[in-house]
């Protein structure tokens, strides 16, 4: 068993690591699908080297944890059979790739782990592995914040993702401490894993990430309270269990008193320029991601309760999410696929159920491990819960917690030989066939078939984004010829890419952008048929829709817009966006009445949002309803524009609402009221804005009066600016 024990130690270190940019989602798709191939090469190893007759050895030992774990993953097994999409929940997306078969994988990824690792040395030299891949992960993260092209944004290190990177690093942090505290005199080991200790803390301090230093205190406060409560038997760094047992205590003290001063001092520290401490602060103070999360778990729970014993299926909060949205969530976050809180994750895609074997699986191992003495594991596990209350795991994550939980599976009871020896005889050669048998298939088409179309799909972006738009048609219709999973992705980077493309202001001749519009159009048409249940494709089909209208005055891209956009609210009618997106293709059809009730529907699930009343004003003067517009102007002077800035809501912006009435005042040829908001915008921006951005809006307000034929106060304007910056 020598050579698979190596093989699954390269593997846990070298997954972190890897990535490749010519995949679509560079990190989880390469990470996943390394993960996959070698758990598939080490299952044919294991049946090669266990032999038929030996083959119920290589059983872990029937414990009630082990059985725990098979309930558990029986459960999202039936749950993603009855799932309300039942690909969804097998399959995932290139962007999670969590599907019940990774989640298989895991599955046998334990497996082999406790059968093949059967003495202590062997997991210490695993576990010692794994510290120094997640050090060499942390570094990277390090000199990506010193060294990278933005050294002021956070890091994400070789995850691609601040948040994902701070879970990870969490978990390494404890995995590296067990080293250190092994250590009971201080020496050059000690002051080695010390030093890479510290170097993995501050690199989470780079990710900003707020659930990682809480999962850290929560992992912290576990192991104080487990070394103050039970007591340590020998020194660590030579300091004496008395010594270490006083530090515990003073450890918890000082967490209660910073967490006590954080608390008092939550609207000073959500102030401070420096970003780290305004985001502690923002944890007590309700900032928009935190009250985000609040309304999404709220959400949660509405669709917990309509599928409360098998839940929605793995992979599926997306859809529970759309069903039961919350208006209020339109300024935080458009699209929610994971609950970022353990028990509404768990509780929606598995309900009561596979929440209950999770929470049994969990207690078991953190039993086991205070049993054991194994008190920076169950640190590490407290870390993962108090983390994962904010967040979620990805794979990455889980490999650490599957290693740690094969490690309580395979010491719980005596281990046992399983022969260290290859042995070729007749009965290995036969296992080894039956393992290839087994594996080849699933290679080719859950690993085989779903890279390759991920590669044509990344080169079809690509070609896109130079211009050789031929090219990208030909390619995405190629990948698609697969017919795998991945399907859906392919079309999605096609609407993405045009969504992007106009957000930084790209031109192509119209003939081009007319038929870029059009394949997207079909691409989310497409993707509508292959997952009904998603409202987001026929929201990009509608919106699509728009911009395509905006570019070629042609009304049968509205009319498409508006289908979309009400397929789209037929699957998620709390959605906001969709009703406005609604009210803008009837807009321009000139469908005043129908036009009218999906803005007054847009603006009844939210009335004190801002925006749908600046869509309407601006709509009621391109249609020339003047009761309207003067109805919703004097809404937005009430509610936003003429009260106090400390009084208004982070999404209220009289300059953004200003600028909006400039143009449609504009393209409706009322030229004075343009002038009168103008006027506004350039007051506003000499208070608060830099220069430039004044002289601009000065620059624009000179042309407005020289349009209107006010020659004089376009001459006066034209002075200022000037008088402002003589270079003009």
């Amino acid at each position: 068993m020598k050579f698979l024990f190596w093989f699954l130690i390269g593997l846990i270190v070298l997954l972190p690591l890897i990535s490749w940019d010519g995949f679509i989602f560079a990190s989880t798709f390469t990470k996943t699908l390394f993960f996959q191939i070698a758990v598939e090469a080490a299952l044919i190893i294991w049946f090669w080297q266990g032999g038929l007759r030996r083959f119920q050895k290589f059983l872990p030992p029937r414990s009630f944890l082990f059985w725990a774990f098979v309930a558990w993953f029986l459960i999202m097994l039936v749950s993603a059979l009855f799932a309300y999409d039942p690909t969804m929940a097998w399959w995932s997306g290139y962007e999670r790739m969590m599907g019940m078969i990774v989640w298989l994988h895991l599955f046998v990824f334990l497996v082999l782990l406790a059968t093949v690792f059967q003495e202590q040395h062997q997991w210490e030299t695993l576990f010692i592995a794994t510290a120094l891949s997640g050090t060499a992960v942390a570094l990277i993260g390090i000199g990506e914040k010193f060294f990278g092209s933005d050294i002021y944004s956070n890091v994400g290190s070789t995850l691609f993702n601040s948040a994902f990177l701070g879970s990870f690093l969490t978990l390494i942090f404890f995995v590296v401490a067990r080293q250190l505290t092994k250590k009971e005199w201080f020496d050059g080991k000690a002051a080695w894993w010390l030093a890479a200790l510290l170097g993995i803390f501050f690199a989470i301090l780079f990710t900003e990430a707020r659930s990682a230093l809480l999962g850290l205190l929560g992992g912290g406060l576990t192991i104080a309270a487990l070394m103050a409560w039970k007591g340590i038997a020998k020194p660590i760094v030579s300091v004496s269990p008395r010594w270490m047992r006083r530090f515990a205590f003073l450890f918890i003290i000082s967490v209660v008193a910073l967490a006590g001063a954080t608390f008092l001092l939550r609207n000073t520290l959500k102030d401070s320029s420096i970003i780290l401490l305004s985001r502690i602060g923002s944890i007590f103070s309700g900032d928009r991601t935190g009250s985000g999360r609040l309304l999404a778990w709220k959400v949660g729970w509405q669709a917990f309760k309509e599928r409360p014993l098998l839940g929605w299926g793995i992979e599926n909060f997306s859809f529970a999410f759309n069903t039961h949205y919350d208006p209020r969530l339109y300024n935080v976050e458009p699209w929610f696929d994971r609950g970022h809180n353990l028990f509404v994750d768990w509780g929606v895609t598995t309900g009561i159920a596979g929440l209950l074997a999770y929470l049994v699986v969990v207690g078991a191992v953190f039993w086991i491990m205070v049993q054991k003495k194994e008190y920076i594991f169950a640190g590490l596990l407290a870390a993962s819960i108090t983390q994962n209350m904010f967040t979620f795991d990805i794979l990455p994550t889980y490999v650490i917690l599957f290693m740690m939980f094969a490690y309580i599976i395979a010491n719980k009871y005596p281990t046992f030989n399983v022969g260290a020896t290859l042995n070729v005889g007749l009965e290995n050669v036969l296992a080894g066939l039956m393992g290839l048998i087994i594996v080849i298939p699933i290679f080719y088409f859950i690993i085989w078939q779903p890279l390759q179309e991920n590669m044509i799909g990344k080169r079809a972006g690509e070609a896109f984004a130079r211009g050789d738009d031929a090219i990208g048609h030909a390619l995405v219709e190629e990948a698609l010829r697969y017919h795998m999973y991945g399907d859906i992705e392919v079309r999605r980077l096609v609407a993405e890419y045009v969504f992007e493309f106009l957000k930084k202001g790209g031109k192509r001749n119209p003939e081009a952008m007319t038929a870029l519009y059009d394949f997207g159009l079909k691409q989310m048409e497409e993707n509508g048929a292959a997952q009904p249940g998603e409202a987001k494709w026929p929201a990009y089909g509608a919106a699509l829709g728009n911009l395509a209208y905006a570019h070629t005055g042609n009304l049968l891209y509205a009319e498409h817009a508006a289908m979309a956009a009400q397929q789209s609210l037929a699957l998620s009618p709390g959605r906001q966006q969709h009703w406005l997106e609604l009210a803008q293709a009837f807009l321009v059809q000139k469908k005043e009445k129908e036009y009218a009730e999906a803005m007054d529907k847009a603006i009844a699930l939210m009335p004190r949002y801002p925006i749908p009343h600046l869509n309407a004003a601006v709509g009621a003067i391109a249609l020339g309803n003047q009761e309207r517009e003067k109805q919703e102007i004097e809404w937005l002077r009430v509610t936003t524009w003429d009260i106090a800035e400390s009084e208004r809501d982070s999404w209220d912006n009289p300059t953004r609402d200003f600028e909006e009435l400039v143009q449609a005042y504009y393209k409706a040829g009322r030229l004075s009221e343009a002038i009168v908001y103008q006027i506004r915008i350039v007051e506003a921006r000499r208070q608060t804005e830099p220069k430039e951005k004044t002289i601009h809006s000065l620059i624009q307000l000179a042309a407005l009066y020289k349009e209107a034929g006010h020659f004089q106060e376009a001459r006066k304007t034209a002075e200022e600016i000037i008088a402002i910056d003589p270079a003009k």
